[in-house]
């Protein structure tokens, strides 16, 4: 009799356990496509990355800890010779949002490229791998993108900070600290692809110059977070930021000013808002050309007002520049006369 009772007991206590554990299971089943439909992602946030084994695991670290949840972290490895990859693959085995891009080296243009084209997020992001964010930048962002419906929301990094505004006017935006920078940014997906609008992978400098200064003109609405929210390291030796010549940067200006005058000229915007863009470029070269010799003064002047010259460069948009943007254009145009 007590064997008996003892296999009863053993039968009754099992066959709860196995209920139990069945029911645990599907619970956990379906609690796990909850979680996953609910994670759909609203933004993509795209990190291009090349040789950054030093920094990678700080940057990586701060966008998958973000608190909001509903990402998709696109990472395109540009063809890195150092330990990069690795933790690339030990981040991604760990977190399935993480997606990974592997390709041969072709700057940071085309790898933030590559990242637009595989991007699905309503919204989307670039962090440079080098810098971290804090962790509640994407859901200030994205809470601010959806209640103000702007095409492009910019916040501040630790050196500046926009003001609290929203720009209906955009060529406005232009003027606001942190407009030239693609990391300061939540840009609206289905904006970026009706307009066409891709980094210029031709302009290896001030690529992000080129982007924004096409890209804000076309945004219905341009909100400004005065939050700093974005943490910028100073660029290690070896990369474009540092090691680029004075030759090479100037270049690099004249790039930015055909591309986007060309642009702005295909659009209508330079009889109208020419000012805004004579403004950008003037303080983008004057900043270079007071370094160069006397000699390449000349000749990149010449360059640079051959290409602004007549709808750009003329009285109207020359008397809209205030008096210390009109001498910062007079202390270089005059060696295109010489």
């Amino acid at each position: 009799m007590k064997n008996f009772l003892t296999k009863a007991l053993k039968r009754v206590i099992c066959s709860f356990l196995i209920t139990f554990l069945f029911s645990e299971t599907l619970t956990f089943s379906e609690q796990q496509t909850y979680d996953t439909a609910e994670l759909a992602p609203e933004i993509s946030v795209i990190i291009p990355v090349y040789n950054t084994e030093t920094n990678l695991e700080d940057c990586l670290t701060s966008v998958i800890g973000q608190s909001f949840a509903h990402l998709e972290i696109i990472i395109v490895d540009d063809g890195s010779t150092d330990s990069s990859p690795a933790i690339i693959k030990r981040f991604a085995e760990t977190d399935a949002r993480i997606k990974v891009i592997t390709q041969e080296n072709k700057g940071a243009a085309a790898a933030r490229n590559a990242g637009l084209r595989l991007a699905s997020g309503e919204y989307v992001a670039f962090v440079d791998s080098d810098d971290t964010i804090d962790v509640k930048t994407y859901e200030r962002a994205y809470k601010k993108a959806e209640e103000s419906g702007a095409d492009i929301v910019m916040f501040g990094e630790s050196r500046f900070s926009p003001q609290d505004k929203t720009y209906d006017n955009a060529f406005e935006a232009l003027d606001a600290p942190g407009a030239i920078f693609l990391w300061n940014k939540l840009y609206r997906r289905e904006f970026l692809l009706d307009n066409n609008l891709w980094i210029p992978e031709h302009i290896k400098c001030y690529h992000d110059d080129a982007f924004n200064c096409v890209a804000l003109p076309k945004a219905n609405r341009v909100a400004c977070m005065q939050e700093r929210l974005y943490h910028y390291r100073r660029k290690r030796p070896g990369s474009i930021q540092t090691a680029s010549s004075l030759s090479r940067r100037v270049e690099s200006v004249l790039n930015v000013a055909r591309f986007v005058c060309e642009d702005w000229r295909k659009n209508g915007y330079i009889k109208k808002d020419g000012h805004w863009l004579l403004k950008k470029i003037n303080r983008m070269f004057s900043g270079h050309a007071r370094r160069l010799s006397e000699e390449k003064k000349i000749y990149y002047s010449k360059a640079l007002l051959d290409i602004i010259r007549g709808d750009l460069y003329n009285e109207n948009n020359i008397s809209r520049l205030s008096k210390f943007y009109q001498t910062k254009l007079e202390n270089w145009t005059k060696y295109a006369q010489m």
